[in-house]
């Protein structure tokens, strides 16, 4: 996942609203439209990774209770 890189695009959103624009060592922060579509896309791809692990985590434990336990099967699912 793209955590690390989003917790360093947490840290400049911080520097720019809290900070105006520098960081702790006053030092200013370049921004442009470039790296705002970087961003946005890095953000977009952890989103839809996190969306498919939850979903994949969803279908494995309804799996896991048909196997462990067939009565629980609803039809209206299929």
């Amino acid at each position: 996942m793209e955590a690390k890189a989003i917790g360093r695009n947490h840290t400049q959103r911080h520097d720019l609203v809290h900070r105006n624009g520098k960081t702790k060592e006053r030092q200013e922060i370049a921004v442009d439209e470039v790296v705002v579509d970087e961003i946005m896309c890095r953000i977009e791809s952890f989103v839809n990774e996190l969306d498919q692990k939850l979903k994949d985590k969803e279908y494995s434990e309804e799996i896991e209770k048909i196997t462990i336990n067939p009565e629980v099967i609803v039809l209206d699912n299929f």
